[in-house]
């Protein structure tokens, strides 16, 4: 794993030196900013502190504690810290890291934190960015995501390199914005988004409401007095803040080519980080009296004491589609061979008619394109694919010219077509520019929300094509349209659409013979794109085989996720699951389903807080809202189910996790199923497999994602609560829907791939109509 240890293990015992903060802030927020200002502070003076464990808090009314081999000088601590605070000295006591193992590792985090400040580095989150390229104009920059931590007794990180990408925003863009019309940044130190609503006339030297040179040179970011001055508000904060230019930057837009930054082998990581301990971090860090350097290599999975499991592959994988009206099993990776041999997807064939736009640049492409999406729609037995109006063509790149595309095709839709009776799907093809994605966004707003005047027309679905693919169809790339076409498929057919099902139950892994009690849903909180948005709680929910789907939006009430939303989330998935449970036997009698467990995923890392908001709405709802405690609430309600258990797990994308494998010399990446339990409630699965190049070698390496037991909440059930390994195979069994693709198969489970594409619509202020599914 790309975890490297120290050469030594910290002292068993130490001295602790406990201090109280005296005038400490009145929210909770600023106390802990505080205090960490202060831990920042002490580090830098080469104390190794840390945040005071909670029984010195109430015995002593401790906040900080500084740990050290020898005596330290009680009146250095004092100076070090009284512009920030008034420091007393509380109790000296001996600190085992047998009892404290989170004191050492708070410590050692402080420390090693201003260590790499020292040695010119910015911390942005957990991200290490040389501070050399805050002076290139370059908007990727090298940086590694770094987490230290202490394994076993030995100092450790935890070290990914990668690009940071900071795109700068122009002063006068910035000038421009307002409260309405905002601009997303990313702000230092944490990395955390906000939005520029406007400027300061003053220069940093000019400002005088607040020392804004001593306040960023102190976390080391390099400010000056002839920077400007951006004025910064936060989602839900009605105040607005000065941030200087050189700490505000542009968010970025996932999918801009020009900012897709290099991609690292796995040998290359390794070798990248060697580099970096070599040159800048051994014996340039001291903790606890000893200088720490790091060994040269990762450390193997036997010395975590982690354990590794396998999950099926895909020629082991079984899924059912439908011939003559009769579903029957197949192997996964024969799905496609079926389809074309006389199959048909498990929700039947749906024909539809289709309508294109098109930059002109591609006329007579276009048309030879879409010859072979028609054909590939039917040969693969998804059923008939048929022009119905003339391709329109747009003269020009502009978005204007394009929307007006949108209006004009719907027009004519509405006059030419009879959209109750006939499934009908918009073609929209991308011009080669830069903003291709605002296009993207407004084609889907537009046809999901035809104008009122065309009160005849229904919503309509759309397939966006780059330009660059219409080429590369025309050029015999004749795989892309095996990609495109299921992805037509789905839209023409609406909610409930499945080309494939799975043939066993997903919670197959978990209860064996007595599975097919489950229904899986997904949850995510939409970011504001303005400062103005509302936030909104969206949720996907399936059954165990991937019949039903339902889709769901909640306004927030508040940023981010809230009580009353969370209460209210719970609700409607049961009220869902509920129903899909009572129709099932009817709709689909060879299939067993009958709803005993909800397993909810989150989106992301799951962060203390929110555990405690579950926690505490499931066992004391929100009496300010009138809101009983979920048991109570599900009593006597016949919408909503009488015996459920409710498994809360963690999906986080993106953790600083790698798993690398070795083969002779080389380094590549684990194979796609490996799971890696690191405990009781945390393990990473491999969901995907590496980009290769022609000749077979791989050329990136992949993220795993970490899949964490959040809860475990019980209303009138018997159920046992799964282990987390049983969770993650879960989870991998739903990845195999991934039904917009033939070959490639998905990192994420279906209801998590819906909510992730539902959470980019809204994210992107386009509005999605009810009951619609977002492929």
């Amino acid at each position: 794993m790309n975890l490297w240890s120290a050469d030594v293990k910290v002292p068993e015992r130490v001295r602790g030196f406990v201090f109280s903060l005296q005038g400490m802030p009145q929210t909770e927020a600023e106390r802990w900013k505080l205090i960490n200002k202060v831990l920042g502070r002490l580090a830098a003076k080469g104390f190794d502190a840390a945040v005071a464990p909670l029984e010195f808090r109430k015995k002593f009314s401790g906040d900080i504690v500084i740990l050290s081999t020898d005596s330290i000088n009680i009146r250095d601590v004092i100076s070090t810290v009284d512009k920030l605070s008034k420091a007393l000295f509380c109790k000296e006591v001996d600190i085992t890291y047998t009892d404290y193992p989170g004191v050492f590792e708070d410590a050692w985090q402080n420390t090693f934190r201003e260590c790499m400040k020292k040695n010119g580095f910015l911390c942005t989150a957990s991200t290490y960015v040389p501070m050399s390229e805050f002076l290139s104009k370059n908007a990727n920059k090298p940086s590694f995501r770094i987490s230290a931590s202490i394994i076993h007794g030995k100092p450790s990180l935890w070290i990914d390199p990668g690009q940071r990408i900071m795109i700068p925003l122009a002063f006068e863009e910035g000038k421009a914005a307002t409260e309405d019309d905002s601009i997303p940044v990313r702000v230092l130190m944490d990395w955390k988004k906000a939005f520029v609503v406007g400027v300061y006339e003053e220069t940093v030297s000019e400002y005088t409401n607040y020392q804004l040179i001593e306040h960023w040179v102190d976390r080391g970011v390099p400010v000056e007095g002839q920077h400007r001055i951006f004025k910064v508000k936060f989602g839900g904060d009605a105040k607005a803040y000065p941030y200087p230019e050189i700490c505000v930057y542009k968010e970025y837009e996932k999918g801009r080519k020009e900012y897709s930054g290099r991609k690292y082998k796995p040998g290359e990581r390794i070798q990248l980080v060697k580099e970096l301990l070599e040159k800048r971090i051994n014996n340039k860090v001291r903790f606890l009296g000893k200088s720490i350097s790091f060994n040269s290599m990762p450390i193997p999975l036997s010395f975590l004491l982690f354990r590794k499991e396998r999950y099926p592959s895909p020629k082991d994988f079984v899924v059912t589609l439908k011939k003559n009206g009769r579903a029957y099993s197949t192997n996964l990776l024969k799905v496609k061979e079926e389809l074309e041999g006389g199959a048909e997807p498990y929700t039947g064939k749906i024909a539809g008619k289709y309508a294109v736009i098109a930059p002109s640049s591609l006329k007579g492409m276009v048309e030879r394109a879409l010859e072979v999406i028609e054909k590939t729609y039917s040969r693969l037995n998804f059923g008939k694919l048929e022009q119905t109006l003339p391709i329109r063509y747009v003269k020009s790149d502009k978005t204007s010219d394009y929307k007006e595309a949108f209006n004009l095709t719907i027009s004519e839709i509405k006059d030419k077509v009879q959209v109750e009776k006939e499934n009908i799907i918009v073609f929209v093809i991308l011009p080669d520019v830069q903003y291709a994605g605002t296009i993207y966004y407004e084609a889907k707003d537009t046809f999901f929300n035809p104008p009122s005047f065309f009160d005849k027309v229904k919503p309509i679905q759309t397939q966006c094509i780059d330009a660059g693919t219409i080429r590369a169809i025309v050029s015999g790339k004749l795989n892309i349209c095996e990609t495109l076409v299921p992805q037509v498929y789905l839209k023409l057919y609406g909610r409930h659409a499945a080309v494939w099902l799975c043939t066993k139950p997903a919670d197959s892994h978990v209860y064996g013979g007595d599975s097919g009690i489950t229904a899986y849903a997904c949850f995510d909180v939409s970011r504001r794109k303005k400062y103005k948005s509302q936030v909104s709680v969206f949720t996907a929910v399936i059954d165990p085989y991937g019949r039903f789907i339902s889709f769901d939006v909640i306004q927030s009430g508040g940023e981010g996720l809230t009580k009353a939303s969370f209460h209210k989330l719970i609700e409607r998935i049961a009220q869902v699951c509920k129903a899909y449970s009572s129709e099932f036997p009817r709709i689909e009698p060879s299939l067993k389903f009958n709803l005993k467990r909800i397993v909810l995923y989150r989106d992301g890392h799951i962060s203390r807080a929110l555990k405690k908001l579950m926690a505490d709405v499931f066992e004391n709802g929100v009496p300010e809202e009138g809101l009983e405690p979920i048991p109570t609430f599900f009593e006597g309600r016949r919408d909503l189910p009488s015996n459920i258990a409710i498994d809360i797990v963690g999906v986080n994308k993106s953790p600083n996790r790698r798993v690398f494998a070795k083969d002779k010399d080389e380094w590549r990446n684990a194979k796609r199923g490996v799971c890696i339990v690191e405990g009781s409630d945390k393990c990473l699965l491999v969901g995907s497999s590496p980009h290769k190049d022609a000749t077979g070698a791989e050329t990136t390496t992949v993220q795993p994602l970490e899949i964490e037991k959040v809860h475990h909440f019980k209303i009138n059930s018997q159920l046992e609560e799964p282990p987390v390994e049983a969770l993650a195979r879960e989870y991998f069994h739903l990845s195999y829907l991934n039904w917009l693709s033939f070959s490639q198969r998905s990192k994420y489970a279906l209801p998590q791939k819906i909510t992730q594409k539902t959470g980019e619509y809204i994210s992107a202020q386009v509005r999605i109509p009810p009951n619609m599914i977002m492929w």
